[in-house]
């Protein structure tokens, strides 16, 4: 896995036609990387100011997945996520192939929800780890971060799996989806 990320104030971009011909729009993002910094500022402004991950070609952008075969561990696509830091700098965050998160643990007594986010004080994606509760409430997503998703783990679960099947962890999408 390769992983860019982009600050502003930049440097001078190139939206030539060549550069803008690649097989997807994230192709073209990746090519853009010395370009990054006026990118970054440029989607985050024409988004309204939102962070988010970027829609291009499809709305899988650094969506969260079962595995398969599914496992306790889940993938999160490749894509790209946009922001606006704290201290005011817009950053853009590409992750250009699939990564496997670490296996997650199920619960002993009670059900958990477990978020998973992008944090882009660190460049990181990381697992939160909730509470377990007979009525599980999902951490808070930090300052610095975009909620990719929330795991739902069960005592007992074998599995995490796209959809609840009763029985096995499940995942809910928790991104904001921005146009590029």
């Amino acid at each position: 896995m390769s992983v860019s990320h982009f600050t502003r104030p930049g440097v001078a971009d190139d939206y030539s036609e060549e550069n803008r011909r690649a097989s997807t729009h994230l192709d073209w993002l990746l090519t853009q990387r010395t370009r990054g910094n006026y990118l970054a500022s440029h989607m985050y402004y024409n988004n309204g100011g939102r962070n988010g991950c970027v829609v291009f070609d499809d709305t899988d952008t650094l969506k969260v997945v079962a595995t398969s075969p599914t496992s306790m561990q889940v993938d999160v696509s490749a894509g790209a996520g946009q922001f606006r830091t704290v201290g005011g700098d817009v950053g853009l965050y590409v992750q250009d192939s699939a990564t496997t998160l670490d296996a997650f643990t199920a619960p002993v007594s009670n059900d958990r929800i477990d978020v998973i986010q992008f944090n882009f004080d660190t460049w990181e994606i990381e697992v939160l780890e909730g509470t377990e509760d007979a009525s599980p409430s999902a951490p808070s997503v930090s300052s610095t971060a975009i909620k990719l998703a929330e795991i739902y783990l069960r005592p007992g679960a074998t599995s995490i799996e796209d959809a609840d099947d009763a029985s096995n962890g499940y995942i809910t999408d928790g991104r904001t989806l921005t146009n590029a």
